[in-house]
């Protein structure tokens, strides 16, 4: 996982996942000196791609075993 990497690499990093949503007011009152927001973002199920926003033909990760 990345970020255990980066907190293990950088001793003075906190995670907070889980956490409730923030306003941009209470984030900057945090005082840290960057932010990093995950947004949950998922794959395409067809396979489309971020270069001609085609699929890609028979692509269908509903049939994925694992």
């Amino acid at each position: 996982m990345q970020i255990t990497k980066l907190v293990k690499k950088n001793k003075q990093s906190q995670v907070a996942l889980g956490q409730k949503p923030m306003s941009v007011d209470a984030a900057l009152a945090y005082g840290a000196e960057r932010i990093v927001i995950a947004t949950g973002s998922s794959w395409n199920t067809d396979g489309t791609n971020c270069l001609t926003h085609d699929p890609i033909p028979g692509a269908d990760a509903s049939q994925s075993t694992s």
